[in-house]
């Protein structure tokens, strides 16, 4: 074995109050756990980080706004035909379901694109009230994958299709809508026809401005598009 070496060793760390330092390193550690303990009276108490804060604030606000909600349908009276209660028509129900999608959005364009969201999710037979809110929840999970998950959504039916499946039938007009088949893309027709329109009329407009298209060109193609659906 070799010798030790007699150089006396220099602490460079010798002007740290060790005591201190490790104070201050398992503050450092406690608040990495997203805890710091602070005495107040002799006994420890949690302290959470800011963001921790908030995620538990708005899940309070969330459960509260939607315990409201729960308390105003089942409020109104039953129907004398057994039929689930029509939230829509009790102004209690329309007060609480607009405070719990306000606390679940972000902005007036967020709660426009999450009622597009209840609107497609709702197609078909429509949802009940349970199903509602668990829709409503779910949207800040959502929000993010929406645009892609609004191509794999039947418009008519309201199916939804995983994103590994082929793509829907697309609406030839406003090139938007999506469906199962032709079939519902029919029977959806009725419903869907005045935002095709106006949403062809819109993309119309921008092609004659940019030049891309003349008049007599979009003049035909309105009428290959919409040769005399009834309804």
């Amino acid at each position: 074995m070799g010798k030790k070496s007699r150089r006396k060793r220099t602490d460079k760390w010798a002007h740290i109050d060790t005591r201190e330092a490790d104070a201050a390193k398992r503050d450092a550690l406690d608040f990495l756990k997203g805890y710091a303990f602070k005495e107040e009276e002799g006994e420890a108490r949690p302290w959470i980080c800011a963001a921790t804060h908030e995620r538990r604030r708005r899940r309070a606000v969330i459960a509260a706004a939607e315990a409201e909600f729960r308390a105003a349908i089942a409020a109104v009276p039953p129907r004398d035909d057994n039929e689930e209660v029509k939230i829509y028509e009790d102004a209690r129900c329309i007060q609480a379901l607009a405070a719990l999608t306000r606390q679940v959005t972000i902005d007036e364009d967020d709660k426009k694109t999450m009622g597009e969201y209840l609107t497609k999710s709702a197609a078909g037979d429509g949802i009940g009230n349970e199903e509602l809110i668990k829709l409503v929840k779910r949207w800040p999970r959502v929000r993010k994958y929406w645009p892609r998950l609004r191509r794999r959504l039947c418009w008519g039916c309201g199916k939804q299709y995983d994103l590994s499946e082929p793509r829907l039938w697309v609406c030839s007009g406003c090139e938007d809508a999506r469906y199962c088949d032709e079939t519902c893309q029919r029977e959806h027709w009725r419903a869907h026809k005045g935002e095709c329109l106006q949403t062809w009329h819109g993309k119309a407009q921008e092609r004659q401005s940019r030049g891309e298209s003349d008049w007599a060109e979009l003049q035909q193609e309105f009428y290959e598009l919409y040769p005399s659906r009834d309804g």
